[in-house]
């Protein structure tokens, strides 16, 4: 085992600069189809040195590679072979793999913006290990970890995007020639929508086969029919609607606080709240607390949206909490339906009038499952609407371009202010 000293840490790196000869954004040139030939992208990836010690170097090594041809690929939008990396018999987890990150690729490829990355920082951290004597004849751990980034788009080189607290499961076994991956998933809703809503439960459980033959896996006909979906998405975000009316309001949304706030809160949560982070995602309650600090207050009359403490509770008091502040489904009917005292928004106006402190409701169809608030707004020289730059919990991202995000079916929900 190695030692927890800085000599010893394996990192992957290339620390030439990268090109950035214009700051300015235009529509001529973040249009990108077709793309120039990529520059040298600045990349560096490490362990946290708290955990030097925990994985050996050749456990350590495979990891790194695995995610430096994950960011890579991202960066370059071109795809990267990882098969090297998995054991002889774990083809199933290599087929997952190449759908989804050619479906990661794709996505960012529709977009108008250029959203290759000039540069990636990463650091894999809280690494948890548990060795597997039983389940198989040579000597293989399942490893547990987060990875906090560093990244910057091509279209908007000046802006530095985070993310943090990336959850990874990896299976590792030690073959003849070195380490390899067995298993490996990504918490997250992409590899549910490929694997299943009880994806991460079953592999937790050593239940997720993917030689399965009665499951029939099929990753490339699930991934093309993301594909298809999310390019009628990207079109439908143009038809949400040319104007806007302003609702007339007792008071105003303080836009300002409600950015503050988000800033203050992505990378960790204020414990004056419940952290729904392993109970469905955190999304929603964080843009509760949003709209709250921007002065929205909590409606227990009609049509409720409250949170006085984590009991269910959707009597007309000032206990508990109802659907609306935690589940994106319900807070999209309860800014849509409310009338009278509270919340007066409008959902589904024209995505290209959005605001800071503004929030986008996002799922891969009409089944609504995250939300993020707007954080900036990125225009062109001409002043014409080019992207967002959002925030969120779970996954935690600040200065995230709405564009990228894997969830394509996207809507505007305007944040007007409040009704006495």
């Amino acid at each position: 085992m190695l030692s927890a000293c800085h000599e010893q840490q394996i990192e992957l790196h290339n620390d030439e600069e990268p090109s950035t000869e214009s700051n300015t954004v235009t529509k001529e040139n973040a249009v990108s189809v077709e793309y120039e030939p990529a520059e040298t992208v600045q990349n560096h990836g490490r362990f946290a040195e708290a955990y030097l010690s925990v994985l050996d170097k050749g456990q350590q090594t495979v990891i790194l590679e695995y995610f430096e041809a994950y960011y890579m690929t991202l960066a370059t939008l071109e795809h990267r072979d990882i098969s090297m990396l998995f054991s002889n018999d774990a083809n199933r987890f290599v087929d997952l793999h190449d759908e989804v990150w050619d479906y990661m690729v794709e996505v960012r490829k529709m977009q108008s913006a250029d959203l290759r990355m000039i540069s990636y920082h990463f650091t894999i951290d809280d690494v948890l290990v548990e060795q597997l004597t039983d389940e198989y004849e040579q000597n293989a751990s399942r490893i547990s970890l987060t990875v906090d980034s560093r990244f910057r788009f091509a279209a908007f080189p000046e802006i530095e995007t985070e993310e943090y607290g990336m959850m990874h499961y990896f299976t590792l076994i030690e073959t003849e020639n070195g380490w390899r991956v067995q298993e490996h998933i990504e918490r997250g809703n992409l590899y549910r929508a490929f694997l299943g809503e009880d994806s991460q439960q079953l592999w937790m459980e050593d239940q997720l086969d993917l030689s399965d033959a009665s499951k029939q896996w099929e990753f490339e006909a699930i991934k093309e029919s993301l594909l298809k979906r999310a390019r009628l998405n990207v079109d439908l975000r143009s038809e949400q609607g040319k104007t806007i009316d302003e609702l007339k309001v007792d008071v105003p949304y303080n836009r300002l606080e409600a950015k503050q706030y988000a800033e203050k809160w992505i990378d960790k949560r204020n414990e004056s709240w419940f952290d729904y982070g392993n109970y469905g995602g955190n999304c929603q309650n964080f843009a509760s607390q949003c709209l709250l600090a921007g002065g929205i207050p909590m409606d227990i009359a009609g049509y409720q949206w409250k949170w006085y403490d984590d009991r269910p509770n959707e009597k007309k008091v000032r206990k508990g909490r109802s659907p609306a502040w935690t589940g994106v489904e319900k807070f999209v009917e309860y800014a849509g339906y409310n009338e009278g005292f509270g919340l007066a928004a409008t959902v589904e106006a024209p995505y290209d009038q959005g605001e800071i402190g503004d929030l986008i409701i996002m799922g891969y169809d009409d089944k609504w499952r995250h939300t993020v608030i707007i954080t900036d707004v990125i225009t062109n020289d001409q002043g014409e609407f080019l992207d967002y730059l959002v925030a969120s919990n779970t996954v935690n991202q600040r200065h995230f371009p709405v564009s990228a995000h894997m969830y394509t079916r996207q809507i505007l929900v305007k944040i007007h202010g409040w009704n006495r």
